[in-house]
Order: C-alpha cells, then structure tokens, then sequence
C-alpha cells in the first residue's frame, strides 16, 4: 500500500505542478473515523484506509515542488451556498442535491462542497507566497482552523459561514 501511496501523491503533485500558481485544497481528515456511522464492514473498511500517510505523502511532495497545501475544516461546506455563502441545512434538500434557500443558486451538492472547500484555497492564493503566511505546522503547509482556534490567527476566508483561519 505505501508504494501505491508514492505513486498516486507523485501523480497528483506532479498534475497540479503543471498548474501557475497551484496550491492544492483539502479537507482535514482529523477524527474521521469517529465523525462517521456506518455498519461494520464499512467500519473495517475505512480503518484499512491509510489516508493519514497518503496525505503525509502529499503534503511532503507538494513542499519539495514549491505547492502551497491548504486543509480546510470541512463543517458546513455542504450546507453553505458557494454562491452567496449563505449556511442552513434547508439549502440541501436531499443527498445529492443543493439549493440556497436565500438566493436559489442549484447546482450538484458534492460540487457545491468542493467549491466551499476550494475557496479557502484560493484565499491563500491571494496572499502572496508560502512564505509569508504564519504557519505553526513543521512542514510549513498551511493548516486552516475553525474560528476560536488558539494562537495568532489570519482569517483566508471571504465566506463568514464558512470563515477559517491560518
């Protein structure tokens, strides 16, 4: 598994490398196995998922290529609206669909939590290089918390529902 791990991140490094300006975008996957119900076999699966070194495989390959990483909490991403950032639970109607309940933006549910995944992402872009962001993190990534996070804090968020902070 962690030799397919080496050649997944090297790949996906290696297409966002090609990108001006990249920075790559996650959600943090702190405690997921907690966070999510399921049946026995799905929890057996997901506690077979490696994904702590797979991301320790990216983030380190991102560095070396000069990539800014960004995590992002993923609480309310898929009840905001990436259109007008408006956040209540009636803006998701069912499993696979979003419609804001404020403005009426309809789009496909899991690519409007993308887009409130992304825009983080995009802050740090308009913050200069890497090396100017305060970062507390020893690999230098870029670690976005929810807000009451403790420590000296930038906000990197234009979406007040779902504002976070470097």
């Amino acid at each position: 598994m962690r030799d397919i791990h080496h050649q997944i991140s090297r790949q996906i490094v290696d297409l966002t490398a090609a990108y001006e300006r990249p920075v790559m975008v996650f959600e943090t996957l702190d405690g997921i196995r907690s966070r999510v119900d399921g049946s026995q076999r799905f929890h057996r699966r997901m506690n077979s998922w490696a994904f702590r070194q797979w991301m320790d495989f990216v983030t380190y390959k991102a560095a070396l290529a000069g990539i800014r990483v960004v995590f992002v909490d993923p609480r309310g991403t898929s009840k905001a609206c990436s259109g007008c950032g408006h956040s209540s639970r009636s803006n998701r109607p069912d499993q696979s669909y979003a419609r804001c309940v404020h403005c009426g933006y309809e789009l496909n549910a899991d690519l409007n939590a993308a887009r409130n995944i992304a825009a983080p992402g995009l802050d740090a872009l308009s913050q200069g290089p890497s090396d100017t962001a305060r970062s507390n993190h020893p690999t230098g990534e870029v670690v976005l918390r929810p807000d009451g996070a403790s420590g000296d804090t930038l906000s990197v968020s234009s979406n007040s529902n779902l504002s976070s902070s470097l």
